[in-house]
């Protein structure tokens, strides 16, 4: 059992603070759905809890460590393994997707031998019907297929916490509701999910809490059934 919680996070871009003095504790081993209009922060606290961008004051404490100190180190002493998908898939447009999904294991698996790598890479792939995609780059892509293996690679390295940006924004309905079955899998087991969502639609019967922002602060946080899940 985790604990994962902002305290007194405040963040500046371009001088304008764009996370206020916020401090949550997210509900662990649950969907947690963020909404807010378009300058309510709402993105840039993601990204903030998943270490992608460091505050300018507070912490993230993970079982009470602060958990993006600057050391690579102190995430593995502590088994701290975050994954975000990207509204864009995320992928690094001069590799294949073997070279994607194989950085993403290289970065967290160090022991794990070449040939299991390949093995794991390979199994995903089929696993979403994808094995013809493996040596193309990602402009060779549609949408869909760059959504799913944005979150493959997110998958691969067995997350314990799961940031998710519009993970289904410019899909086709086929691809949104595979996603939401995967999703559903996961919340079966307990993965600690963090959802940016502009609705919502397709999480009325999965999201556990929704949390509502405003010019940088927290204004609400309820469970979905209390909140009405609406729009």
């Amino acid at each position: 059992m985790g604990k994962l919680e902002a305290k007194n996070i405040t963040l500046r871009s371009s001088e304008k603070i764009v996370l206020d003095d916020v401090s949550v504790e997210i509900p662990w081993g649950e969907l947690t759905l963020v909404m807010g209009p378009p300058d309510s922060g709402k993105q840039f606290f993601i990204k903030t809890m998943a270490g992608i961008l460091i505050p300018s004051k507070g912490q993230i404490l993970y079982n009470g460590i602060n958990i993006y100190d600057g050391n690579i180190a102190t995430q593995k002493k502590h088994d701290f393994r975050c994954s975000f998908v990207f509204q864009n898939g995320g992928l690094l447009a001069n590799l294949t997707i073997y070279e994607n999904l194989r950085l993403a294991l290289d970065n967290f698996f160090h022991k794990m031998k070449d040939d299991e790598k390949v093995e794991l890479i390979q199994n995903y792939l089929s696993r979403y019907n994808l094995p013809g995609i493996i040596n193309k780059r990602p402009s060779e892509l549609s949408v869909d297929n760059l959504k799913t293996v944005g979150f493959i690679r997110a998958l691969m390295i067995d997350p314990v916490l799961l940031i998710m940006n519009e993970p289904f924004s410019d899909c086709e309905l086929n691809t949104v509701d595979m996603l939401l079955e995967e999703i559903g899998k996961l919340k079966h087991r307990k993965l600690t999910m963090l959802v940016v969502n502009q609705t919502t639609a397709n999480f009325e019967k999965i999201a556990d809490w929704v949390i509502f922002m405003e010019h940088g602060k927290i204004v609400n946080k309820s469970k979905s059934d209390q909140q009405g899940m609406m729009e």
